[in-house]
């Protein structure tokens, strides 16, 4: 999350809840305790305290770096040191073959120490390797949802050339969330490939 992120809990009652603060083990990563009283349900927010403000913003958008990643440090330690970029957009193919490996020297490359967030889904490349388990391991879902100063981003998995009935109707819903507003949507392989190439869509696929 953003290194300014705070955690706002709040019960079924909309009563806020006592949030406690844990040590931090990267600017990137947080963790708080809230207690919770059995039988009862919680609203929790984290978002850096300008989230729902309506100024301009700027944030990066990459893919297609598996080839080389030992090679793009560079960029990530620019990206890391520009103080207008609030976030990292990755539409997948994060690495070549998405073994434990390469999935870890990515997370050092770019993840260790960086002041900025990623949110990434995965590419075709990460499923060479148990079907993307261990990116689901090590990085997390695939498809996600955000809001960010009243900008819409998704990120779908379309790593396999599909996406998921599940993830079709998240999708829809947040299509219709956004449908007033702007809505950036990433994903690996499009389902529609307007220009014609080899395998640039769902279609030629298979």
């Amino acid at each position: 999350t953003m290194p300014d992120a705070a955690l706002v809990a709040v019960d079924d009652s909309g009563e806020p809840l006592a949030v406690e603060a844990l040590p931090d083990a990267h600017p990137t990563v947080k963790a708080w305790r809230v207690a919770l009283r059995p039988g009862t349900t919680a609203r929790l927010t984290v978002a850096p305290p300008d989230w729902d403000a309506r100024t301009p913003f700027r944030f990066a958008a990459l893919a297609d770096v598996q080839e080389a990643l030992s090679k793009v440090g560079d960029i990530y330690t620019r990206l890391s040191e520009d103080p207008s970029l609030r976030f990292i957009f990755f539409a997948g193919d994060l690495t070549e073959y998405g073994t434990r490996e390469q999935l870890e020297e990515f997370q050092q490359r770019l993840e260790a120490g960086s002041r900025i967030p990623l949110y990434a889904t995965l590419g075709n490349h990460e499923t060479f390797t148990d079907d993307a388990r261990i990116y689901q391991q090590l990085v997390g879902r695939g498809s996600q949802h955000f809001t960010f100063q009243g900008v819409h981003f998704s990120l779908v998995d379309s790593g396999s050339s599909t996406v998921d009935p599940l993830v079709e109707e998240q999708l829809d819903g947040w299509l219709e969330e956004a449908r007033d507003a702007v809505h950036v949507v990433a994903m690996h392989i499009p389902p529609l490939d307007p220009i014609g190439v080899r395998g640039g869509g769902f279609a030629v696929r298979g």
